[in-house]
């Protein structure tokens, strides 16, 4: 019965991790790329802050998106925690660990662009200072975030490559789709270093080393939502 419950405790569990995978990767996307990236014009602090005066609303809506996206991994975490941890308890709790942090550093980027807003603002306190100083740090702000968000997808890569790893192990779903977390985590992992020791090359690999994982993620998250996992009773006896 114990084992029972188990099993159908990790169904479920893999259900939950389906829907979170597709939910995080829109809002992500969202957030990122449209309401707070669509504003961004590299180089140019007062192009940037026009932009974010003019939309500012679709702003305020990217830094909502952004926590939400930090919830809902918090909880995709917990899912693959709960579906995983009987392959190899150590692993997955080091990898729920490695992806809280991600979670930590996401939330406190989060924070970055609403310091944007106040810079922006126009209040009294602000006085001493002219526009163009104002618009400046508004935009180191902004890079703020992106170095959070960034010092975060290091930590996303080794949590995703060693739940990726526990998932290749459990043959709960077809071992090609696990392989392929391994790979785009590790690529992520390879991105993320490139930017911090060798930024003069990071723009040669930033528009393409999302990619194999963002496939990945989007795939598993069809399938564990859609069609789950098989797990037999007696695997799951012998991994207790």
């Amino acid at each position: 019965m114990e084992i029972r419950n188990t099993v159908r405790t990790q169904q479920i569990a893999a259900r939950f991790a389906g829907f979170f995978y597709l939910f995080t990767m829109a809002t992500a996307l969202f957030a990122e790329d449209y309401a707070l990236g669509g504003v961004w014009r590299s180089h140019d602090p007062g192009a940037t802050a026009r932009n974010i005066e003019a939309a500012e609303q679709l702003f305020r809506l990217g830094i909502v998106c952004e926590l939400v996206t930090v919830a809902g991994v918090a909880a995709l975490i917990v899912a693959l925690y709960v579906l995983l941890n009987t392959v190899n308890r150590g692993l997955a709790l080091l990898a729920l660990s490695w992806r809280m942090l991600e979670c930590v550093l996401l939330a406190m980027a989060a924070a970055c662009p609403l310091v944007v807003l106040r810079l922006l603002s126009g209040a009294d306190y602000l006085a001493p200072y002219n526009i163009h100083q104002l618009q400046t740090s508004a935009y180191v702000a902004l890079e703020a975030h992106s170095i959070g968000y960034l010092t975060g997808m290091f930590f996303y890569s080794l949590g995703s490559t060693a739940f990726s790893y526990l998932l290749f192990k459990s043959h709960y779903v077809p071992r090609l789709l696990p392989a392929l977390g391994v790979l785009g985590s590790l690529i992520v992992f390879a991105g993320t270093v490139v930017h911090f020791a060798a930024p003069q090359y990071a723009a040669a690999v930033e528009s393409v080393f999302w990619i194999p994982v963002a496939a990945y993620e989007v795939l598993l998250g069809l399938w564990l939502l859609f069609l789950g996992v098989k797990i037999s009773p007696p695997e799951a006896r012998a991994a207790a």
